[in-house]
């Protein structure tokens, strides 16, 4: 019994696996409370870049765990002689997005605030009627990403609201933090177009089985589409030009009318709950000013 019980703890030890101990590199970072930008894979400097996001400080770490603390033009020269010798990495994200992050959060300015904390308090004084805009731009890094990225955040307060709207962008644009946010706004109003088109012409019926007739019948409804917009943008009156494709065609082209005929004239009589008369006429003279002049032979 004795020898079995003892062959049941080995057996039970050696299926035991060692506790891995963190290096001495992640114990620096750990200690240091650094996050990586960059590192220099060279086959002669294996070496990271480091910086502490709160005191804005850089540091070289080596991978045995030794670092050294150097400036900001150093840790700039350093990120562009990687960005030089390097053929794909810095080159699109790299060098660029982290010298704007650098220059967002060492910045005097309040787009350059680290956090949003003190964006979220309350503004002193009478609430205005428009809304109180505030934008920060800040470094995070979640658990998932390799590095660091630029974080953009816009706060809104507006009145009779208990609480702030806040949103947050990642991004990599190198511009400052309100014309990074203006940017996706257009590019949300862009895809809002798109889905505009799909309700009103449904450009995405193509159901044909060749591909050229499929091409045709879309470059018909892009057509149709840019037809619907430039008689919105040129012919409604301002009060309606806010109005939809959808909404125009169900409003204003696709309407039940009766037919008068007389010996002079033709009336249309149309139920004015839809368009009412002066709207029509208003549509219609701008209709009619697109014509081009008739100019005289001779």
């Amino acid at each position: 019994m004795k020898s079995q019980k003892s062959v049941n703890s080995k057996s039970k030890t050696s299926a035991l696996t060692p506790v891995e101990r963190p290096s001495a590199y992640d114990q620096t970072l750990k200690k240091l409370r650094l996050v990586e930008v960059v590192k220099n894979m060279d086959g002669h400097h294996q070496e990271t870049m480091c910086m502490n996001v709160k005191s804005e400080q850089f540091y070289i770490v080596q991978p045995c765990g030794e670092f050294e603390k150097i400036t900001f033009q150093r840790s700039v020269a350093y990120y562009r002689d990687i960005h030089e010798r390097s053929t794909g990495w810095g080159a699109g994200e790299g060098m660029v997005e982290w010298l704007t992050i650098i220059e967002c959060m060492l910045s005097d300015s309040k787009p350059a605030r680290l956090d949003i904390e003190p964006l979220l308090t309350r503004p002193v004084g009478r609430p205005s009627n428009t809304p109180v805009v505030w934008y920060a731009g800040f470094l995070y890094q979640a658990k998932s990403w390799d590095r660091a990225r630029r974080v953009v955040a816009k706060v809104e307060w507006h009145n009779g609201e208990l609480f702030p709207r806040v949103g947050f962008i990642v991004t990599n644009l190198t511009r400052p933090a309100k014309r990074v946010v203006r940017f996706y706004n257009q590019r949300g109003t862009a895809e809002q177009w798109i889905k505009e088109g799909k309700n009103a012409v449904k450009w995405t019926r193509l159901s044909c089985h060749d591909f050229v007739d499929n091409q045709v019948r879309l470059q018909l409804f892009v057509l149709a589409y840019n037809l619907g917009n430039f008689l919105r943008q040129a012919v409604l009156p301002r009060a309606v030009r806010h109005w939809t494709l959808t909404t125009l065609r169900e409003k204003l082209i696709k309407i039940g009318a009766k037919v008068v005929r007389h010996s002079r004239k033709i009336v249309f009589q149309m139920a004015e709950v839809a368009v009412p008369r002066e709207l029509f006429r208003a549509i219609l003279e701008g209709i009619n000013r697109l014509r081009l002049p008739v100019t005289s032979s001779g």
